[in-house]
């Protein structure tokens, strides 16, 4: 048996546009296991849960609100309610403080209506905007759930719409063979700079928790937002070698021989992937120079006396010019899966 795992950033400021193309460029690489983050509108959520219902279950967060999103939200008509009341301090509108109130109520509607840069989708829509699917035909036994993270104060974006992982448990038929399975999926904190051994690492340490001891094909997918610790402009926090001391990485399949070197997959880059150099993008990482990483990543694990698992392959997709779907490239990975 072949098992595939996709892992894709959809790209939150234009996935509400390119969704559509998405499904199909995923749709042609037929994995058995996708992993979407960013896919924060509750709309585009939707239709991608409603395209791939057939062959797939679905595995994402219930819930819209959050306390920090409540917050925004009453900070946004409070700012509203005192320009009415300057207006009326000039006598330029009417004195009635409830009359006031409704129409900040009914202009902060319509802000959300106009979804200006995708924020109603952020603010109300997907909770962490991760959707994790698995194909129903080789899926046996299929329990899905969905973890907060307990740790949350190192990323500001947290306050707003908090983090977590997807964890989909199921079981493999491989002949008279069931091996089982746990997939988890996440999109760790963004920072590059983290407190030591804090935000991603932790959130790296509750994701291992759940694996260190299972018996079976564990694997790990999704937006890390880490990189190795050696890479030039890349991430010091350690969170990649950590993973890496438990799982191995898929890339890894792709190594040399002859000088034992890992064919580099970048899946964020800002020098070939023009949708990667946005201003959303230049704030959270800078413009003064074009960054070429690999965030995004397939671990995998095989414990236990049942199965002979290895990774057959694994390349970097979604990467062809004209055809770009996101500010990220996705990565998929295969393997075999014998009795």
């Amino acid at each position: 048996m072949e098992l595939s795992v996709l892992t894709f950033n959809v790209w939150y400021e234009q996935v509400a546009k390119r969704w559509p193309a998405q499904v199909i460029a995923i749709r042609k690489l037929k994995p058995d296991i996708i992993c979407l983050q960013e896919v924060q509108s509750l709309d585009v959520a939707n239709h991608f849960c409603k395209e791939f219902s057939a062959e797939y279950k679905c595995a994402r967060f219930e819930g819209r609100l959050s306390l920090g999103t409540m917050f925004v939200l009453g900070i946004a008509w409070l700012l509203l309610y005192a320009f009415w009341a300057f207006c009326q301090q000039l006598g330029i509108i009417d004195q009635r403080p409830i009359l006031g109130g409704l129409l900040s109520v009914l202009c902060l509607l319509l802000i959300l209506w106009r979804d200006p840069a995708q924020a109603t989708g952020f603010l109300l829509g997907n909770r962490t905007g991760l959707l994790l699917f698995v194909r129903k035909e080789k899926m046996l036994s299929t329990r899905l759930s969905a973890t907060l993270f307990r740790e949350w104060q190192y990323d500001y974006l947290n306050w707003v719409r908090p983090r977590g992982f997807l964890t989909v448990d199921a079981e493999l038929q491989v002949g008279q063979s069931k091996i089982p399975l746990k997939v988890m999926s996440s999109h760790l904190d963004q920072p590059i700079q983290q407190v030591e051994g804090r935000g991603r690492v932790r959130q790296a340490e509750e994701m291992l928790e759940q694996i260190k001891q299972f018996q079976g094909l564990a694997l790990l997918a999704g937006d890390l937002n880490c990189t190795k610790s050696n890479v030039p402009g890349g991430t010091s926090c350690g969170t990649y070698e950590l993973i890496r001391k438990h799982m191995k990485d898929a890339c890894e399949v792709n190594k040399d021989p002859t000088s034992s070197e890992i064919k580099q997959c970048f899946t964020w880059d800002q020098v070939e992937n023009p949708l990667a150099r946005s201003t959303m993008n230049d704030l959270a990482y800078g413009s003064s120079s074009p960054l070429r990483q690999q965030v995004d990543y397939v671990f995998w694990q095989h414990q236990g006396p049942i199965g002979n698992i290895s990774c057959s392959s694994c390349q970097v997709v979604f990467n062809e010019d004209g055809n770009l779907l996101s500010d990220h490239y996705g990565m998929l990975a295969k393997f075999r899966v014998a009795a």
